[in-house]
């Protein structure tokens, strides 16, 4: 019988991210709100503002970390290696540095990532394919993280085709995608991104 609740997800969800922010941030990092919600494309996202905020103290607003409710019965090092790619958004994000244009990681998420126990891989989307460092499964392996065995079952069906705006770098090629209109910068090369027909 499955012992794991949505609560229970997310007290682990907490747990987690104190220990990988005492060890990779010295406890610096703000708590996000964690969230889980359905998104087969993406195994998780941080919010790049502020979107939780106190009905009775408008000036406690907090960040948002996601994690796919399809992919939640990963093994526990794939767990850990998507929560500590958002927490190096989530650095980026408090200390104001421009880590991606769209879904294109740039050079600086892939210095703040490694420095963060990650190693990086250079796809279409920049250094967006990240893994665990050595070290860093070493650690996770003397930990006693718990591995979720609750997921979303991923719905079939039709769905309507989605409009997607698709953007490029004059400079480099860089390409980005966004599903809604977007005024868009190259990280790398800190200009404008054309969008073109897609």
């Amino acid at each position: 019988m499955c012992e794991d609740t949505l609560k229970n997800v997310l007290n682990h969800l907490d747990e987690t991210f104190k220990i990988l922010n005492d060890k990779f941030y010295n406890g610096g990092l703000p708590k996000p709100i964690f969230t889980i919600i359905p998104d087969k494309k993406n195994l998780g996202y941080c919010t790049s503002d502020k979107v939780w905020i106190d009905d009775k103290n408008a000036e406690h607003q907090l960040y948002e970390i996601n994690l796919s409710s399809e992919y939640l019965n990963r093994p526990k090092d794939e767990i850990v290696e998507t929560l500590l790619h958002e927490m190096v958004h989530l650095y980026c994000n408090v200390n104001s540095i421009r880590d991606c244009a769209g879904k294109y990681h740039n050079k600086k998420y892939k210095q703040y990532a490694e420095e963060h126990g990650l190693i990086c891989e250079k796809t279409k989307y920049g250094y967006s394919k990240t893994d665990l460092s050595f070290e860093t499964k070493e650690w996770i392996q003397t930990l006693e993280l718990p591995k979720f065995d609750l997921f979303r079952k991923t719905q079939s069906g039709s769905k309507s085709k989605q409009i997607v705006y698709r953007y490029v770098c004059p400079v480099c090629g860089a390409i980005a995608r966004s599903t809604k209109p977007l005024n868009l910068y190259c990280g790398d090369c800190e200009c404008e991104m054309i969008r073109t027909e897609y």
